[in-house]
């Protein structure tokens, strides 16, 4: 009986710590409190050291790496195999902490390296064993050291700039050509200059404008030359980086001459209204860029001009619209 009882208090003790010296520490102690002789003792110390070799203990440690792992989920050694398969004999290990064991609702992982810690929980241990290489490989590897990193950059050695950095707008100088529909009475050649400023996604925009010659006579032959110089204001917006919209005013001075008349005679008037347009920019570079606008105008005021003693030979068109190519610099 009483040698019984000594092997069960060994295998007990044994099992909680894992560590052969404290059983020996104990089993002296239960020497005593037994009074065993030295054989029972000597049976009973082989006994403990064998059931503590059977046991299955989660822990292990190794000098490099401590790890404490059920054995349903894989080995120290193992784990330490496939570190040094991804970081090589190089880097050191004996910072690092790996710890799994199990809960009610699954397993828990824990990664220690020096100070820095991660936590995962699994329902699976093996899933689990396989996080702990990938966690702990990217806590040991240095981020200068991580694919895709961007080398350190060297000091620079010229001084800073005192100036504060102030944010401003990106300017633009422009050349269109192309053609007008609505404002005079034939389709027209059309020359623009545009400038503008843009903040981010908005600015604003301001063009001059040049309508060529067009003309038009009736059946009595009589009727007007006209060209035209404009002026409009826009605000833009930039959905995205090659797309414009633009909102604004533009107005148009028309003049020119009557044809057919006994006497010669000329005029002028004003057309203008508000304006919609959309521009499209797909040749980019640094300084140069071009594209192509299209702009229709809702004509509010409409110039007239009619022959005295006559008729009316001309009006301007309620909507009018042009189309240009556009090629410019930005800065």
């Amino acid at each position: 009986m009483r040698s019984r009882l000594e092997l069960q208090c060994l295998r007990q003790h044994v099992d909680t710590t894992g560590v052969a010296s404290l059983s020996r520490h104990r089993l002296a102690r239960s020497s005593v409190s037994f009074g065993l002789r030295p054989a029972g003792m000597a049976v009973a110390f082989a006994l403990a050291l064998s059931g503590s070799a059977l046991a299955a203990t989660p822990s292990r440690s190794s000098a490099s790496l401590s790890t404490a792992i059920p054995p349903e989920c894989g080995s120290g050694a193992e784990l330490e195999r496939e570190l040094r398969r991804h970081l090589g004999s190089e880097v050191p290990l004996d910072s690092t902490q790996v710890t799994i064991w199990k809960e009610s609702s699954g397993y828990r992982l824990r990664v220690r390296v020096g100070s820095a810690e991660r936590l995962l929980q699994d329902e699976s241990c093996p899933e689990l064993f396989r996080a702990a290489v990938v966690v702990a490989v990217a806590m040991l590897v240095p981020a200068s050291a991580k694919p895709g990193a961007e080398p350190s950059k060297p000091a620079s050695t010229q001084p800073a700039d005192s100036s504060p950095a102030r944010p401003g707008p990106l300017f633009g100088v422009s050349l269109g050509a192309g053609l007008n529909l609505g404002t005079l009475p034939t389709p027209v050649f059309a020359l623009e200059l545009d400038g503008k400023a843009l903040w981010q996604s908005f600015g604003l925009a301001a063009t001059a404008r040049y309508l060529a010659p067009g003309d038009t006579v009736d059946a009595k032959q009589r009727g007007v030359t006209l060209q035209a110089v404009g002026a409009g204001l826009h605000g833009l917006w930039r959905p995205a980086p090659l797309w414009e919209v633009r909102v604004g005013v533009a107005a148009f001075l028309l003049f020119g001459e009557g044809l057919g008349s006994p006497s010669l005679s000329s005029g002028a008037a004003w057309t203008g209204g508000p304006t919609l347009g959309l521009a499209f920019a797909p040749l980019q570079s640094p300084l140069f860029w071009g594209g192509l606008a299209a702009e229709a105008q809702i004509n509010v005021l409409r110039a007239q001009f009619e022959i005295l003693k006559y008729k009316r030979v001309f009006e301007v068109s309620p909507v009018s619209g042009c189309a240009f190519a556009r090629f410019g610099v930005h800065w």
